[in-house]
């Protein structure tokens, strides 16, 4: 929740939505940060498993 408190909360307009791509990690997905991210406006959108690293070069 302080991620999304720290890049989100003070957004000037929060009247438009904002989207984060997170990956399956069950921290993202808990009730209270889903519940916030709500009232900032911010959609979570979850990638498929093992998606994330799929734009890091090697």
């Amino acid at each position: 929740m302080k991620f999304l408190e720290f890049h989100f909360g003070s957004r000037s307009s929060q009247e438009e939505p904002a989207l984060l791509l997170c990956d399956d990690f069950s921290g993202h997905w808990i009730d209270e940060a889903l519940a916030y991210a709500a009232t900032i406006n911010v959609v979570l959108m979850k990638v498929p498993p093992n998606a994330t690293s799929a734009g890091w070069q090697t």
